[in-house]
């Protein structure tokens, strides 16, 4: 039993402590139509600070990491709406602006028109 428990343990704190100087923070959308929004802790993770969502125009987003920016050199952005199969969303930039790291993302439908969608986003470098 006590393997069990440890083992537990250790698979927490590598999902928890990235590896190898790694920096990542994610963030979930689940109200596309709020100009803005500040996720729960349940719906995202940012170790530096705060996330703050920002709805520019319909299907159009911005995600601000808060002071995240000194902790990353470059870094990848992905997407992935949520909970629908006739969306997609893309990342269209990602910019260190001082502190933080903001992210624009669109949400299509099938037809290519902007749509407003719940989403998912993840930065992480390395």
């Amino acid at each position: 039993m006590s393997k069990r428990y440890i083992f537990v343990v250790l698979l927490l704190a590598a999902v928890a402590i990235p590896a190898f100087g790694a920096t990542s923070a994610w963030a979930v959308g689940t109200d596309p139509f709020a100009t803005n929004d500040t996720p729960s802790n349940a719906n995202s993770f940012n170790p530096a600070g705060d996330i703050k969502i920002t709805r520019i125009a319909k299907g159009t987003y911005q995600i601000r990491f808060e002071k995240l920016g000194p902790l990353s050199a470059g870094g990848n952005v992905q997407v992935t709406p949520v909970n629908t199969i006739s969306t997609f969303c893309s990342v269209t930039s990602f910019v260190k602006t001082g502190k933080d790291i903001l992210v624009s993302i669109r949400c299509y439908d099938l037809k290519g028109a902007l749509v407003d969608a719940r989403y998912s986003v993840l930065f992480t470098t390395k």
